[in-house]
């Protein structure tokens, strides 16, 4: 990251203009919250977006295997099909260059995402050994549950390990990002997630809808003053 100072007086900064940011986002997400198991959110939404996209947008389609159980046996396959759909246009715009409004849609998506995959966390145990009263567990020291001096496995038998950890969450099954000018008029450059998986959906996510609203006040997307301190949020039923 890099970092700017200025050697300019104090007096002569209070004097000095001040600049007004040219746009503002704003993100919209459904009610309707998807499961998506141990998906790796930053990974879907971010880095692949950067490996398919240019200064004109990105678009990808694709599917991901995923746990969502407490307590997986060994060598079991992943119990949930996730598939995630990218849509980003941007490049639309005057004043600005196409790659700098693609890192502020996509800062925006991914702090939006975050926040709201978060509280939904719940563990997920995989390659979990002696789920049956007939099998033995390695000993394994570092494993995150069943280790002599770790917390116990939630398996229905005592005494079992587990030898994986991650983190499961649900989303909504859409946020999209949208940009506006300085006067509030909508622009064409936008960024939209899209999920969907093998299990069924349940609404809930406009009940959170404060405590993403509290993290994205103070957030400032992309570099530069280009964009307005904040992001405005909301929930689409």
């Amino acid at each position: 990251m890099k970092v700017f100072s200025t050697t300019l007086p104090v007096a002569l900064l209070a004097l000095a203009p001040k600049v007004l940011a040219l746009f503002q986002l704003e993100v919209e997400y459904s009610d309707l919250m998807v499961p998506v198991g141990d998906v790796n959110l930053f990974h879907a939404v971010w880095e692949v977006l950067y490996a398919q996209s240019d200064k004109f947008g990105g678009l990808s389609d694709q599917t991901y295997p995923a746990y969502t159980t407490k307590c997986g046996p060994h060598g079991a396959d992943p119990d949930l099909s996730v598939t995630i759909q990218l849509d980003g246009q941007w490049g639309n715009v005057d004043n600005i260059s196409g790659l700098t409004m693609r890192d502020a849609l996509v800062q925006a998506a991914w702090k939006t995402v975050d926040a709201l995959s978060k509280s939904t966390g719940y563990d997920v145990y995989t390659e979990c050994w002696g789920t049956t009263w007939q099998e033995g567990i390695p000993y394994d020291n570092n494993a995150p549950c069943g280790a002599p001096k770790g917390p116990e496995c939630p398996c229905d038998i005592g005494g079992a390990q587990c030898l994986k950890h991650s983190w499961g969450h649900k989303i909504p099954s859409k946020v999209k990002v949208q940009t506006y000018d300085s006067n509030g008029v909508l622009l064409p450059d936008n960024y939209v997630m899209t999920f969907s998986s093998s299990y069924s959906t349940e609404g809930g996510g406009c009940g959170r809808y404060g405590a993403i609203a509290e993290v994205l006040a103070s957030f400032v997307p992309g570099v530069g003053p280009y964009f307005e301190k904040g992001i405005k949020i909301a929930c689409r039923q």
